[in-house]
């Protein structure tokens, strides 16, 4: 993690971010148990210099919206811009955005109007324009049938599942974020939530268990 800040801006700002929201804002990986810093390590490893991918890195394809209406992109520019100083929660989500979709570039003005509408229309929970936003967040939890009672084996086996998630698509990583953030308190880290947290983000989404199913994805792309 340090060569990685020492090598990488966006490795470093990705780190900042993760400790901000998990880790009470120490930035000194050494302070860290290993668990936390191997998830940095696996959610962020399309930034990660030592992973000859990351060279390259290709942006997401995110899902369509409608279109912007008509109107200078500049406008939407002032927005992301606006709400990155108004809001820590919205800054940090237009990061982890780009990280996925925009090749790490955090800076609105490089980016086509529908990138920037894209955006702004899925994450308008967190938009601090939006007078709903104030009390958005957390939010209760959908209801949905509740997870079957089980021992402290089925919360690993949901952790597992919910870091698979994140691991096999920026989607899947991006979900989860807005999960958390809406519901979790910003909290991103799945062993600090309990197994109807997990089992309800699993099952919103399509997801069933045991085995991670949905968003897309195939049992075989998961096991790759």
């Amino acid at each position: 993690i340090k060569e990685g800040q020492r090598a990488s801006e966006e490795w470093k700002q990705a780190w900042w971010s993760y400790c901000d929201a998990n880790g009470q804002g120490q930035y000194d990986p050494a302070v860290y148990p290993t668990n936390f810093l191997q998830q940095f390590v696996d959610t962020h490893s399309h930034i990660d210099l030592s992973n000859p991918a990351a060279a390259t890195p290709l942006p997401g394809t995110f899902p369509a919206v409608a279109p912007a209406a008509p109107g200078p992109t500049g406008n939407l520019v002032a927005k992301i811009k606006d709400g990155q100083r108004a809001s820590p929660e919205w800054k940090q989500a237009w990061w982890e955005y780009c990280d996925a979709y925009g090749q790490g570039k955090k800076d609105p003005a490089v980016h086509p109007a529908e990138f920037l509408q894209h955006f702004i229309a899925t994450h308008s929970y967190l938009d601090p324009s939006n007078p709903a936003a104030a009390t958005a967040l957390p939010g209760p939890l959908p209801a949905v049938a509740p997870a079957a009672p089980g021992a402290a084996g089925d919360h690993q086996s949901l952790v597992a599942q919910v870091k698979q998630v994140q691991r096999s698509s920026p989607q899947g990583k991006e979900s989860w974020a807005n999960w958390c953030i809406q519901y979790g308190e910003g909290k991103r880290d799945p062993t600090h939530h309990d197994a109807s947290f997990l089992q309800q983000f699993l099952a919103m989404n399509g997801l069933t268990t045991p085995g991670v199913v949905g968003m897309g994805m195939q049992p075989q792309m998961l096991m790759q």
